[in-house]
């Protein structure tokens, strides 16, 4: 598994070193994020979903998932999917040409759902996790879930993704009764991968 460290941890250096010298651009490209994020429903589907995987790690049997675990992949899902989903995708679309902002949703992807819980698995037990392929899978569906779901908004004819609109982070008068709907097939995903891992 060297190699593949290496070159994660390369990643990882190189998205790090770029977010350093591009701060500037980044804070002004993408001004408003947090404030987007840090709606009530937002946070309040975010702790339901932390305290879900808290609680399910301790009944899964599974050595590799303990409270830090849980603990800092939901945090970084979190805090990062919304963002790096949403430029993934406005870059497909040709409206994102940023290529040192793709590769920092890559890496953000990448990180949240796989290479930290590799890293914190390799340090806390001495060798790499034999279950980093399955995670990698999981964890990146799950990321990719949260991401979408948590890019939820309204206009005024309908419930969209946010990162479709040209105002990606400008919300106003938000309906949650209309976002829930469109936000319970989501939650009802990440309940049926949660029960897997149970099972």
């Amino acid at each position: 598994m060297f190699p593949y460290v290496a070159v994660w941890s390369f990643a990882c250096a190189l998205g790090g070193l770029i977010a350093l010298l591009r701060r500037r651009n980044l804070v002004s490209d993408y001004l408003g994020y947090f404030r987007f994020l840090l709606r009530p429903w937002r946070i309040a589907s975010f702790l339901l979903a932390w305290i879900t995987l808290a609680v399910v790690g301790r009944y899964a049997r599974d050595p590799t998932w303990d409270d830090i675990t849980s603990t800092f992949m939901a945090l970084l899902t979190f805090t990062t999917a919304p963002w790096a989903v949403g430029v993934l995708y406005r870059g497909l679309a040709g409206v994102e040409r940023k290529s040192y902002s793709l590769f920092l949703a890559f890496v953000a992807w990448q990180f949240s759902a796989s290479w930290s819980y590799d890293g914190y698995l390799l340090i806390r037990d001495g060798f790499y996790p034999p279950t980093w392929w399955s995670n990698l899978l999981a964890s990146g569906l799950i990321y990719l879930g949260g991401g979408l779901m948590w890019n939820l908004t309204q206009t005024p004819k309908s419930v969209t993704f946010a990162f479709t609109q040209t105002k990606w982070f400008h919300e106003t008068d938000l309906r949650i009764s209309r976002i829930f709907w469109f936000a319970l097939p989501f939650a009802l995903f990440f309940a049926k991968v949660m029960a897997e891992f149970i099972l």
